[in-house]
């Protein structure tokens, strides 16, 4: 499936990052932002989630594999089999959990603006935890609307 992932707390907001290399940080970005920082392939069968841009070849993972509220997201060298780049969409939907530790989700870090960094961080509900998947074609028709 791809699509960009809604921040909840603000529609205008989407998640992104800084760059599409290796090591480049998870950030919230305008929704309106290139689609090349903020268009993700949400593979459901493995869980892991790819920049779109990169064919496949950098997924979001858990920087230095830290399992730890405060740690980083970031892009690294897509491996299926490395339990920090996988995560689960469907246990809590509106939630991104980690495979390797499903007490812990995607989080905005300050519940701020666009350029806001985006973290790991133990789940507690809050909006600051919250994304809303629009696919492409649905992107393609509220640009056209």
């Amino acid at each position: 499936m791809i699509g960009i992932l809604k921040y909840a707390a603000d529609k205008t907001l989407a998640l992104g990052v800084s760059d599409q290399i290796k090591d480049a940080k998870a950030v919230l970005l305008r929704a309106d932002s290139s689609l090349d920082k903020i268009l993700w392939d949400l593979n459901t069968s493995t869980g892991v989630i790819s920049l779109a841009a990169s064919d496949g070849n950098l997924a979001l993972a858990i920087k230095n594999k830290a399992i730890a509220s405060g740690t980083d997201i970031v892009l690294q060298v897509t491996n299926q089999n490395e339990p920090t780049q996988k995560w689960d969409f469907a246990s809590k939907p509106g939630f991104i959990l980690s495979q390797a530790n499903k007490s812990y989700v995607i989080d905005d870090d300050t519940r701020g603006g666009a350029g806001t960094r985006v973290q790991l961080y133990e789940f507690n509900g809050s909006i600051a935890q919250q994304w809303k998947f629009v696919p492409l074609d649905r992107i393609s028709a509220l640009a056209s609307e």
